[in-house]
């Protein structure tokens, strides 16, 4: 593997330049082959004429995961609907709850004026996930759903606002929902990960 010495590009250069065509030029990294993995492949549903209109409108290019052209076939692909069914991951269901920000603000205003509280946004989530803890989620109709929630992720950015959450989280529950969480509703911090 080639070092590569840092470069003095001017301003045109630059705006061409990118980790994607560094890592595929073989003057900077030599290969026969390179190997692509992917949790979240990107695949675009747009074919010829069409794409091609999108790339000159938009000035940009589309590079397809699809494309063997420039990625190569395909010599092993593992779904996730697999991966389920094998019990390597969990089943999963996505929940979009629709929530009113004002009813959150009026219920939860002593909270959100306090000095170290999360956001209203933030906080609305948090409501949003205590309700589904608590099992009030409900379809179109007003019908609740079944759900049996046993465990749930939220994902952050930063270490500290996964912290954050973590210590707010309760508060928020019993605030709004005059209960404590549940208890078998355990509260993970992950100081050496950040997902």
């Amino acid at each position: 593997m080639k070092l590569i010495e840092p470069q003095v590009l001017d301003k045109k250069e630059e705006e061409n330049f990118t980790n994607f065509k560094l890592i595929h030029n073989n003057e900077n990294i030599k290969g026969k082959k390179r190997l692509y993995m992917s949790a979240t492949p990107k695949v675009f549903d747009v074919k010829g004429e069409e794409r091609r209109k999108i790339e000159e409108e938009n000035l940009i290019k589309i590079f397809d995961m699809n494309d063997e052209e420039i990625f190569g076939p395909k010599f092993f692909e593992y779904s996730f609907r697999k991966a389920i069914q094998e019990g390597y991951l969990s089943d999963y269901r996505i929940v979009a709850m629709e929530l009113d920000k004002k009813e959150v603000q009026k219920e939860l205003y002593e909270y959100l004026i306090s000095k170290d509280s999360l956001d209203v946004d933030e906080t609305t989530k948090l409501v949003g996930l205590g309700r589904l803890v608590k099992g009030e989620v409900y379809n179109e109709s007003g019908n609740p759903l079944d759900l049996r929630i046993k465990s749930g992720i939220v994902f952050t950015s930063k270490i500290a606002k996964s912290n954050k959450i973590a210590e707010e989280f309760p508060k928020i529950f019993q605030e709004y929902f005059k209960t404590t969480p549940p208890a078998e509703n355990k509260t993970h911090r992950w100081k050496d990960v950040c997902l």
